[in-house]
């Protein structure tokens, strides 16, 4: 039978004891501890002797149209996780909000999946307490929502929760008292759990243990010791070119998906984080920065020697809802003082940048009678077209050494897109404003979006004259025929190998199974076709077709 004990200690305030004394109330000294270091990279964590000051966060993924918010509570992926076979007991002390303000600890079957603007909810069991109310919501994986029962409780100095597994229930008792039964069945299946936390008002994760008579572990989530690339990985092989291959990461996976991970740190030289450096995740409040996500992701890249591509500083979408209120006359100053924060914070790490991403419009009129073109977003509606310039040079300013990427789709192909970009750049370096490079997107979702190897080569040698590095930064393929995806592909590919200025070829994922084209919002997971291995891992055409390609320009 699999069991689950957890015990939670609430104090009305902080106490400032020897971890080991507070251990000692509630297990035995046989025990064996979380190593709470290990949150160091969880938003609104704070490590401290005697413990994990919970702060509040209100972390949200707004839609791509700037609306909505769907909540997105930290979770402890970087840290340690508990991994059993058949039985396993849980203990977790901490201390109570203040005023018995509502406060979360959560227990995860896996990490939630971010996809692009929403979050995945895997099965998961969310307790809540709050003053004399404790809270189940039980997330089943099989839609957004929890199912939510309260329980009246006695408040007191010390809860004691224990939770059993029966059949395919899970029993709660509070204080040797069974208080509920819910359906766990879904939080087993994987056989590991992983610990997220969340707070209205600070409170202390003071331990987490597990009896040294248990078969269950404590076990680190990081990628150890180091993976090796062969002499025919995607990177190896572009590398003797002088070039990098890359591939938008994102965190999770990379660190919970044993596939993903391989996959990620073998044949890639280079990453583009898909979502931790966007606004609405390192910096979701005013005065708050979580680099703990990227930070990680960062640790792991260099540790296996891939660089990062740093995306996306200012961005029209993927802002904080706090952003998007400011007043005008405020934007400029946010814009800066981000721009600043980030790339300091990453000076030695990172040292290329989408400086300013997608600013070219959607909207025929924008480009008509004159028009410049560009995207009527926050940013211009607060600087107009000046906010690209001002951005660039506070790039600059932040980190000299730094190369500065204007990054779009649609440049692909002749037209009106096209030409704005080239009489967007003339005018910048009119004005001197520093610009090292442009991002070719390359996203081919439709057949109108096919691109050619010459128009894509004409266009790089186009900036090649105008001093500027290119590269191919996000490409993915609509996967339908999988002969034409692999042309597409590659077409790119030769334009990037023909071209001095292109210093890298980077795709916008690796497999369907985290690919940013799942279908939102569904349950059970709608996968999208346009990235070179399927949901299984399985390479398609392209990947044979991009090695060869690499192998017959290296012979």
């Amino acid at each position: 039978m699999l069991g689950f004990v957890c015990i939670i200690t609430a104090v009305g305030h902080y106490r400032s004891t020897p971890q080991s004394e507070q251990r000692a109330t509630t297990s035995s000294k046989k025990d064996r501890y979380m190593d709470l270091s290990s949150w160091k990279y969880v938003p609104g964590a704070r490590v401290a002797s005697d413990g994990i000051l919970i702060t509040p966060q209100d972390l949200k993924i707004v839609n791509q149209d700037g609306s909505g918010g769907q909540p997105n509570p930290a979770i402890n992926s970087g840290g340690q996780f508990i991994a059993y076979s058949d039985e396993v007991s849980i203990s977790a002390t901490m201390t109570a909000a203040a005023q018995h303000a509502e406060q979360s600890l959560r227990l995860y079957s896996q990490p939630p999946g971010i996809y692009d603007e929403w979050r995945w909810e895997p099965p998961s069991l969310d307790i809540v307490l709050r003053g004399n109310e404790l809270t189940l919501k039980n997330y089943d994986g099989t839609k957004e929502t929890p199912d939510t029962t309260k329980y009246p409780i006695m408040q007191a100095s010390l809860y004691q929760l224990e939770m059993k597994k029966n059949r395919t229930m899970l029993d709660l008792y509070l204080n040797n008292k069974r208080v509920a039964s819910v359906d766990g069945s879904s939080l087993y299946v994987t056989k590991k759990i992983w610990f997220g936390a969340s707070a209205v008002s600070p409170w202390k994760l003071i331990a987490i243990s597990i009896p040294n008579t248990s078969k269950a572990r404590f076990q680190d989530s990081l990628p150890s010791p180091k993976m090796q690339s062969s002499s025919q990985s995607l990177g190896t092989l572009m590398a003797t070119k002088n070039k990098k291959f890359g591939t938008a990461i994102s965190l999770n996976p990379l660190i919970a998906d044993v596939e993903y991970q391989k996959l990620a740190l073998t044949e890639f030289s280079q990453f583009t984080p898909e979502n931790e450096l966007k606004a609405q995740f390192v910096h979701p409040a005013p005065h708050s920065y979580e680099f703990g996500p990227s930070d990680l992701l960062v640790n792991i890249a260099e540790h296996h020697a891939i660089s990062i591509h740093g995306h996306a500083l200012v961005f029209g979408e993927a802002n904080p809802a706090w952003m998007q209120s400011a007043k005008p006359e405020l934007r400029e100053q946010i814009m800066v003082d981000h721009i600043t924060s980030i790339m300091k914070h990453y000076k030695k790490s990172i040292l290329e940048w989408d400086v300013i991403n997608e600013p070219l419009s959607d909207n025929d009129a924008d480009y008509a009678d004159g028009g410049n073109g560009l995207r009527h977003h926050i940013w211009y509606q607060a600087m107009g077209e000046s906010y690209i310039a001002k951005a660039l040079r506070a790039a600059r300013l932040a980190n000299p050494q730094a190369k500065l990427y204007i990054n779009d789709y649609g440049l692909e192909a002749d037209g009106d897109r096209w030409e704005a970009m080239i009489s967007l750049i003339t005018r910048l370096q009119a004005d001197n404003v520093p610009l090292d490079g442009i991002g070719f997107q390359s996203h081919v979702y439709q057949p109108a979006d096919h691109q050619e190897y010459a128009v894509i080569a004409r266009h790089m040698k186009q900036l090649e004259s105008l001093g500027l590095s290119t590269r191919i930064s996000e490409i993915d393929v609509h996967g339908e025929d999988q002969t034409v995806q692999a042309q597409q592909y590659t077409f790119a590919l030769q334009a990037c190998l023909v071209s001095v200025n292109c210093t890298s070829y980077s795709m916008w994922g690796m497999s369907d199974a985290h690919g940013s084209t799942t279908s939102d919002h569904t349950y059970p997971l709608e996968y999208g076709d346009d990235l070179p291995w399927d949901e299984a891992y399985k390479p398609k055409l392209a990947v044979a077709k991009i090695r060869e390609m690499l192998q017959a320009k290296n012979r």
